[in-house]
Formats: structure tokens, C-alpha cells, sequence
């Protein structure tokens, strides 16, 4: 940390993948840090990473989404993000073309690994995470994207919500039937956002959006269970979303 101050977590366990939750760490503040594997180990480059504010001011995120399939254009579009300044990124799914697929998984990290080394990405699942025949898409994306806090007592959920500044963003899967637990949990997490202090903005993201010009077009399971009118009653100011491979902006049903 800036103020010279040293941590150390490790994770003993011989495991493919390990988690780890660093505590103590200031708002607003950037950290750099090593990962070293094995014993004794290599340490890894120098990575870097920058805390949320606990106060509102500004700040900046990159929205991108359906890396799937074509490994050049998702190349160039990376390095394209990793010239924007930014606080944080938002992925609106469709990482992969095959979520059980490890091969597919590989190539993402692949091309992505300096940009995910030095900015967190949040995340909200699309259908092809959850695509494939052997039916462990959601779990795989649960295990790179899932935070800690969601883990907890509870199993992992593929929706979850965090704040960054005077902002909290909800991170939904589209592909719901929105007739569960889904839907309670937005209506309540929504309903404890009007109550939070400082808080001015609300922002959605899935991957399957309410409204679109493209070949998808609007996600009716929206419409049909009442999330609009949830994300309206709950003063939702912006929808994020992907899906269909265009780029287009307006409001729908009073929402932009």
C-alpha cells in the first residue's frame, strides 16, 4: 500500500483455483500486489488494483460485452480498453461461447490477463456461459465471478450487487424466468437502496435487455413478470445490457 504497509494471504490448500479476501484495505485507495504459486514459487508480474470510494466523487467505467468467438476482434477491443483511463469495468456477458467449455475459458483469460491484472471486472452472466452439454456453465462462471461476500453461508448466486461512489449497480441474469427468487431478491436489495445514505444513482446490468432493435429483440420474460415496473419503482436511472451484437441508446417505458 501507499503507506508502506505490507500483506501477506495465503491459501494452503493445493487447489487449481484459490479465492482469497484481503481485509483492512483504505476507499480510494491503489495497492500493488504479486501472486506467487507453488513452494518456494515464482512471484507473478507486479499487478496493481484501486479500491472504491467511500465518498462520492467521479469516476469511470468501461461497459463492453460478447468477447465470444472471435479471438482478433476481442484482442482489439482489449486493447483498446486497456488505453482508456478507468476506475473499474463491466462486462454485460457472453464472455465465452461455451461456459463448460475450459478450453474457451483459457482464451478469455488469455487475452485478457494484463487488463484483468490491474482492474476488476464485474460481471453478469450471459446464455453462453450457461450454454453446453455438460451442464457446468453456471457453476464455472460462479467460480471466477462470484464475490466473496455472495459466497458466505449461502451457495453463489448468478446476480449479486456492489457500490462504487454514490452509485450501486445490480448484476442480473437475464436469462431468469423471473418468477423466483430472482425477482424477491431484486425488489428487496432495490427497496434497501432507497434507504442507503449518499446514494443517487441506480444502475442494472444484464445481458439480455428489455428492449432492442437487433435480431434478439427485447427480453419479454421482463415485461411479462413486472421487472420494469420493479426498476422503476426502485428509481433504476440506467439499463445496461448486451446480447445482440449492435450498439444503440434511448429510453423505454421511462427508463434509459
Amino acid at each position: 500500500g501507499p503507506d508502506g504497509a505490507t500483506k501477506k494471504v495465503q491459501d494452503a490448500a493445493a487447489r487449481r483455483f484459490h479465492a482469497v479476501r484481503i481485509d483492512g484495505l483504505a476507499p480510494a485507495t491503489s495497492y500493488r500486489y504479486r501472486v506467487v504459486a507453488g513452494d518456494p514459487g515464482t512471484p507473478s508480474d507486479e499487478g496493481r488494483f484501486t479500491t472504491a470510494p467511500a465518498e462520492a466523487r467521479p469516476f469511470k467505467f468501461v461497459v463492453y460485452g460478447d468477447s465470444r468467438s472471435d479471438p482478433a476482434a476481442h484482442v482489439a477491443v482489449v486493447r483498446r480498453i486497456e488505453a482508456v483511463p478507468a476506475d473499474f469495468l463491466v462486462h454485460s456477458g457472453d464472455m465465452v461461447a461455451m461456459g463448460d467449455e475450459e478450453d474457451d475459458w483459457r482464451g478469455f483469460f488469455e487475452i485478457e490477463n494484463k487488463l484483468l491484472r490491474d482492474r476488476c471486472v464485474f460481471a453478469a452472466v450471459g446464455n453462453h456461459e450457461l450454454a453446453g452439454e455438460k451442464g457446468v456453465g453456471a457453476a464455472t462462471f460462479l467460480r471466477y465471478f462470484a464475490s466473496a461476500d455472495e459466497g458466505g453461508k449461502d451457495r453463489p448466486k448468478l446476480y449479486g450487487t456492489f457500490r462504487w461512489s454514490n452509485t450501486r449497480f445490480f448484476l442480473l441474469n437475464a436469462m431468469d424466468t423471473w418468477t423466483g427468487e430472482d425477482r424477491a431478491w431484486l425488489k428487496e436489495e432495490l427497496d434497501r437502496a432507497a434507504a442507503e445514505a449518499g446514494l443517487v444513482h441506480r444502475f442494472a446490468v444484464l445481458h439480455h435487455g428489455p428492449h432492442s432493435s437487433g435480431p434478439h429483440g427485447g427480453n419479454r420474460r421482463l415485461h411479462e413478470q413486472g421487472i420494469m415496473q420493479i426498476f422503476k419503482e426502485g428509481k433504476v436511472d440506467l439499463i445496461i445490457a448486451g446480447h445482440d451484437h449492435a450498439y444503440e441508446r434511448g429510453t423505454g417505458e421511462g427508463v434509459k
